[in-house]
């Protein structure tokens, strides 16, 4: 009973939210896991005996039949919505899923099925009626199409899929599908042992009812667990995101009084909790766009060199990241120090842009995290030494001043 229970709880909580907030894929299979949750709970022995003395278990039975192929209409119509343009079905899920609900309900009303008494085991003990057999293949039939259609296709483009969670959501689906189908073989075994009158039809019963809860629990489990790695990764996201706005507070504070003209913004604003992400993309921009008006201050870029010489004495066993962040600090340092003595940028612009490489896709938080790491730094004594170097009485001539 548990199996079955946690199971169909399981289909329940990942299907349910999708019939809603779902894309069209995703209602299709939050349709397949709730037909399959309500396909369960129909087999529970506690649910066939309130229902007996009812006169509902043949019905039941036919309800049954009825949601596995809305269960399989449904796989069939998502398998059909993401497959690619070459392996994508033609006939669309309600061609097939009408005319055999329409044959269910057919070879019910002319079975022995209706009239029956309860026994926990419609099929096996009916076996011999053709309108049975007929209506347990039919059923079989949906399943086995759309697992036919869906199983290439997870097993062809799953693994490239860049999300973990997409991966781990395709993983669980192929194996969940895979003890689904072990399930039917062992009902279909049961039926041909029942029909030829040999013993171990129990055997083989017990044997097969755990398959096929599991194998939908497997793959409730791993819709489920996509949707919790995609909250976990959004929650580390705005975390991330939020603590490295208030690490760069004093940075852009110091930028932007040097450099007024860019409006270095602060996060203390109505939308800064709720979307730091946006605003953490407005700070760096604004960090950025004020550190190269600084690197116009500097002729030629000498200052840059001088930093990083220095950088790469006092911080090169530590790699080149360590170096890098050493060096940004002691030339924005520099910089400030020299525009606070009037050196101004040559030439007419109030900025001086350097060439830079085209960003790559996501290198924003790579930016952030290294400009995080230069604010940790700013106040190295290391920074200070550094100027001291270059200010004692400008005998270099590194500013161009005012």
């Amino acid at each position: 009973m548990w199996p079955t229970v946690v199971a169909a709880a399981l289909l329940l909580a990942a299907g349910l939210p999708r019939l809603v907030w779902g894309s069209p894929s995703q209602r299709a299979l939050a349709t397949a896991l709730c037909s399959c949750a309500v396909v369960l709970l129909l087999e529970l022995d506690e649910v066939e005996d309130l229902l007996g003395p009812a006169g509902l278990a043949g019905p039941a039975t036919l309800a049954q039949c009825l949601y596995v192929t809305l269960a399989a209409a449904a796989a069939f119509g998502m398998a059909r919505q993401v497959s690619p343009t070459p392996l994508r079905p033609r006939v669309s899920a309600a061609v097939i899923g009408v005319p055999i609900g329409v044959l269910q309900c057919a070879l019910f009303a002319v079975s022995g099925l209706p009239g029956a008494p309860p026994t926990h085991a419609q099929f096996p003990e009916h076996v011999h009626d053709p309108a049975v057999l007929g209506l347990w293949a039919v059923t079989a039939a949906g399943p086995v199409a759309a697992a036919a259609v869906l199983l290439p296709v997870l097993r062809a483009f799953g693994p490239g899929l860049d999300r973990l969670r997409g991966r781990v959501a395709v993983a669980c689906t192929f194996a969940g599908l895979v003890l689904v189908a072990f399930a039917g073989a062992t009902m279909a075994a049961q039926l041909v042992v029942a029909a030829v009158g040999l013993p171990g039809v129990e055997r083989l019963g017990a044997a097969g009812a755990p398959l096929a809860p599991t194998g939908l629990a497997v793959i409730a489990a791993g819709v489920l667990a996509g949707r919790v790695l995609a909250v976990v990764q959004a929650i580390r996201g705005w975390v991330g995101a939020h603590l490295a706005l208030r690490r760069l507070d004093g940075l852009a504070r110091e930028l932007g009084a040097a450099v007024p003209e860019w409006g270095v913004t602060t996060v203390e604003h109505r939308w800064a909790v709720r979307k730091p992400a946006g605003q953490l993309y407005r700070r760096v921009i604004a960090i950025r766009d004020a550190s190269w008006t600084l690197f116009g201050v500097v002729e030629g870029g000498f200052a840059m060199e001088c930093a990083d010489g220095f950088a790469r004495s006092r911080r090169g066993s530590l790699g080149e990241q360590a170096v890098a962040v050493l060096a940004e600090a002691c030339w924005l340092r520099y910089a400030i120090e020299a525009r606070a003595r009037g050196a101004r940028p040559p030439g007419p612009g109030a900025a001086h842009f350097p060439e830079r490489v085209p960003e790559p896709p996501g290198s924003l938080s790579e930016e952030a995290d290294f400009l995080v790491a230069v604010a940790r730094a700013w106040r190295d004594p290391l920074i200070d030494e550094f100027l001291a170097e270059c200010f004692p009485d400008d005998c270099r001539r590194q500013l161009r001043t005012a």
